[in-house]
């Protein structure tokens, strides 16, 4: 989690969908409440509930060639939590 200037928290974490043929890996970005949430819940094989909108940009890397990335920039998250019932 970083700090930007006007003090929001922002948190990009990386979360797979399963498809058992050929799972793929998304970039999510959490600001405020939800990082906060994360930094404190979250752990690896959590499952979650992620919405938001997707957003591609692109950048010039430090070799001078140029990189794009899609990510998702959530609107909601929450931890799911499965329990069995007899």
């Amino acid at each position: 989690m970083r700090t930007i200037g006007s003090g929001h928290h922002v948190m990009t974490v990386r979360i797979v969908t399963n498809d058992r043929e050929q799972p793929q890996f998304h970039d999510v970005v959490l600001w405020r409440q939800m990082a906060d949430f994360a930094c404190q819940h979250m752990v690896k094989g959590r499952l979650t509930y992620v919405e938001g909108r997707r957003r591609s940009r692109t950048w010039e890397a430090a070799g001078g060639s140029n990189r794009r990335t899609v990510e998702v920039i959530a609107i909601r998250f929450q931890a799911i939590s499965l329990s069995c019932q007899m």
